[in-house]
Formats: C-alpha cells, structure tokens, sequence
C-alpha cells in the first residue's frame, strides 16, 4: 500500500511538470535557452499582465495614443489650431506674390474712318467720384476732345462712361458711368461743342487694374457732307431721280432728325446759253424741282433750302457740248449747322 501512494505521488509530480512545460514552451514560447526562472512569469504576474491587454497566444502591447504637437505661444485654439504653430512657409523656389498695383488712369482711343484713330491723354475716376475734376487733368483731356470735334464738324461721338458694379450710383443718373458720361458731355458743350453731336452712354468696367474713364465711339457722316449733283438737258427744269438719290434722302433725312441745326442746301446751275438774268431763274427753277423730288422721299421743306448761281460757277469749259452739260446741274449739299 505505502508503495502504491509513492507512485501516485510521483505521477502527480510528473503531470504537474510536464503541464509546467506545455505552458511555458507552448503557450508562452519561452524556451528559447533562457533560464526558466527567468522565463516563467508568476501567476501574480500574468494576470497583471492579461489584465493590462494582453490575450492568449501572441502577446499584443495595448496601443499607445500617438504623441500631439505643442502649441506655441499665443497660438490659435480650437478650430484654428494646426499641426504646426508656425507659418507656412514658401517653398524654395517658388515664384512670391506679385505685388498690388494700385489702378492706372488710361487715355481714351477713338477710331475714326480710313484705319486713323486719335488718342487723349489718361483720365480716370476715384471711386463714386463722377464730376470731372480739373485736378486730375480734367479740363486738359475736355479740352483736346473739343478742339479734335470741333476741327471735325462731320463726326458725332458717344460718350461711354466707365463704372464698376461695387460703385454707388448718384440720383442723377442709372449708374455711375452714366453719370459720368453726361459730365463729360456738359464739359464739352460749355466748350462751344453742339449737344446734338453727343449720346451718352455707360460701360461696365471688369479689369480693376484701370481707372474708370471713358470710351468714345466716332461715328464719321464725312460721305453725307460730300454734295450730291443731278443733271439736266439743255433748257429743261426737270430730270428723274435715280436710286443713288433716294438712298442719299434716306440717311439725310435721319441726320436731320438727330440734329436740329442741320440743313440740306439745293443749288441750280446752268451753261451760259442765253442771258444771265434768264439762266438764273432756270437756275432756280431746276432747284426748285429738285427740293420737290426730295420732298417726296420724306425730307421735309422746312430742312431744305433753295438757290441759283445761274451760270457764275461753271465747273466746265462752256465752249463744249461736254462742259456745258456738266455745268447744266443742280447740286445738293448737307449743311451740318454746327462748329
């Protein structure tokens, strides 16, 4: 019996280290040549463990929370407060920012006919400021446009004044532009500039590099000044009227009605068969006839005015059957009324 207890006790001394060794190479993975003391943690140690995160099999450190920058001084909080506490810096090589250029007045360029164009000298606005002042060079740029239509009594213009949208708009006026524009005009007719021969009008101005100026479209009636001429057969007082004529009566006729001043002048001539005295009344009696005609096309009789030169203004040699035709005419001639 005594011999049967010493066996089970050594078979439980035997379970209890081969269970020792199983949770120790194993389970634990500690048999790598190291001392088993060293190795082999206490139960006390192992539940801190397995409490601290730890699991079974591998061991898995618990997370570690990553380390956050410190703000500087006077750093901003909250929302605004970044990764770094310094400003961002250019990199090396990158191109720096332009500099603000402050708004430049710009001359005003007008077109006018045969490829020509005139160009003032720079004027621009301060913000809301619409009168032209004389400081910033106004009454020299209003002078120059006055003496170029004055010097050019054919030619109408339109006034556009420039303006922002972010602009105040005075009570006087739409916009700002508009304002400015009827400024401009008031300027130049006090300059002697007849009002009829300026529209005003507004632009609104996208590139804020500029001053707001103006811009000025000519329109050029040089062609309608040009006289328009009809013949006649020897001793006759009537002739016909011709397309080229009715088209001429069509663009009269609207530059009357735009300009009151104007005028259309009707001048008969004759060859020099005959006497003077009979020459002129054929002379006005040609005219006559021609007003009538042009009266038909919608140019009214109060616009036209009639005359006679008879035969004092030949424009060929009488002693030809060729020059006494071209000197037997009537000649018509817009008469613009303006300086």
């Amino acid at each position: 019996m005594k011999g049967i207890v010493i066996f089970l006790v050594l078979l439980l001394g035997a379970w209890m280290a081969g269970a020792e060794y199983v949770w120790l190479c194993k389970v634990k993975n500690h048999c790598d040549g190291t001392p088993l003391s060293a190795q082999a943690p206490t139960l006390a140690e192992r539940s801190a463990t397995d409490s601290a995160g730890t699991t079974t099999g591998t061991e898995v450190s618990a997370p570690q929370p990553e380390p956050q920058p410190t703000p500087a001084a006077n750093a901003p909080v909250g929302d605004a407060l970044t990764a770094s506490s310094t400003e961002p810096t250019r990199p090396v090589g990158a191109p720096s920012a332009a500099p603000r250029v402050a708004p430049q007045a710009a001359p005003t360029v007008i077109d006018l006919a045969g490829g020509a164009s005139l160009t003032t000298r720079p004027l621009g606005f301060e913000p809301d400021a619409w009168q032209i002042s004389d400081a910033a060079g106004g009454a020299e740029y209003v002078g120059e446009l006055a003496e170029f239509l004055t010097s050019s009594p054919a030619i109408d213009v339109t006034v556009s004044g420039e303006y922002f949208v972010f602009e105040s708009t005075p009570a006087i006026s739409d916009n700002l532009g508009e304002a400015r524009a009827a400024a401009l005009k008031t300027a130049l007719t006090d300059a002697g500039v007849a009002a009829s021969r300026i529209t005003v009008d507004s632009a609104l101005l996208m590139d804020r590099s500029k001053k707001p100026g103006f811009t000025v479209a000519a329109e050029d009636f040089s062609d309608l000044v040009a006289s328009r001429t009809v013949f006649f057969e020897p001793a006759a007082i009537t002739a016909s009227a011709g397309p080229e004529l009715r088209g001429y009566a069509r663009e009269v006729n609207r530059f009357l009605q735009r300009h009151r001043g104007a005028s259309l002048r009707v001048t008969g001539h004759t060859d020099n068969t005959g006497e003077a005295g009979v020459n002129e009344t054929l002379g006005l009696s040609r005219a006559r006839h021609v007003a009538e005609l042009l009266g038909t096309m919608g140019l009214p009789a109060t616009r036209v005015r009639i005359g006679s030169r008879g035969q004092n203004e030949p424009v060929a040699d009488n002693n030809t059957e060729a020059g006494r035709a071209a000197n037997r005419r009537v000649e018509i001639q817009l008469d613009l009324g303006r300086r």
